[in-house]
């Protein structure tokens, strides 16, 4: 056990070495670490896995490594993976040919793609700041091997008396961290749709400077679990303002263990 475990922790040294964020498309991105017979292939831009040979333990010890590094970089190279983790996601469920586009990170928007078009991309995360510290906690403690009752004592040194929003539970094996009591969902939903409206108030000036414009939006930690909840996003939009045109809204979302996507053109 111990020496496959070492033999991951070098695998993942090797995909460290390998990120950053100035490869210029997908496919540049786009490499693969052997060691100890082992061979994963993954993003180099986002860390992000394409296939593996390693089982479900040994990715999440691989996980784990990743994340203590991601967790060490400073806030504004964090944010920038997150939003190439959520670009990734997209351009692999997309069924638009921008995987072969040359990717430039910019300010305003995020993200503009270069092909056979132009196309600024805006990356927006659907969140409460209730999801924010679930999710921090999340990423700060799962994959190490911890127990629910560790988790705990961990969330509350970092977050307070703002731990105490969730329960912490041992379920088989696997430690899970949910919010206590019910979430307002129409109050959820009217937040998130308020979010997307002021991207389209900041951007309205600028769409017609691309030959696409689109508002990436990552919902796959904002409690959403089929198409229905994004059609809800988009017909409290619509009820903000029905002129709102010129610019294609996606939304990334879980559904079951899979990242889903639906797309609306406005």
């Amino acid at each position: 056990m111990k020496k496959t475990d070492d033999a991951i922790r070098k695998l993942a040294l090797k995909m460290i070495a390998l990120h950053n964020f100035s490869y210029a498309s997908l496919a540049d991105a786009k490499k693969t670490v052997r060691f100890g017979g082992f061979e994963h292939c993954f993003d180099a831009l986002s860390l992000c896995e394409y296939s593996s040979t390693l089982n479900e333990r040994q990715k999440s010890k691989l996980h784990q490594y990743r994340n203590e590094y991601i967790n060490k970089l400073d806030s504004e190279k964090r944010k920038c993976r997150g939003e190439y983790e959520v670009l990734f996601h997209f351009l692999q469920l997309s069924s638009y040919p921008y995987r072969d586009f040359l990717i430039r990170k910019e300010v305003r928007p995020d993200f503009v793609l270069e092909g056979i078009t132009k196309v600024g991309i805006e990356v927006l995360e659907f969140t409460t700041s209730q999801f924010a510290i679930m999710k921090n906690i999340a990423n700060r403690n799962f994959g190490k091997g911890k127990t629910a009752e560790e988790i705990h004592a961990a969330a509350r040194e970092k977050h307070g008396k703002n731990a105490e929003q969730f329960d912490y539970l041992d379920i088989g094996g696997v430690t899970a961290v949910s919010q206590k009591g019910l979430t307002d969902e129409d109050q959820k939903m009217q937040k998130f749709s308020e979010d997307l409206f002021a991207k389209w108030q900041k951007y309205k000036d600028m769409i017609s400077e691309f030959d696409e414009f689109i508002v990436l939006c990552d919902a796959r930690f904002a409690g959403f679990s089929d198409k229905e909840d994004c059609d809800s996003i988009m017909e409290i939009l619509e009820l903000l303002d029905p002129n709102i045109t010129g610019m294609a809204v996606c939304i990334l979302y879980y559904e079951g263990e899979n990242t889903s996507l639906s797309r609306y053109s406005l």
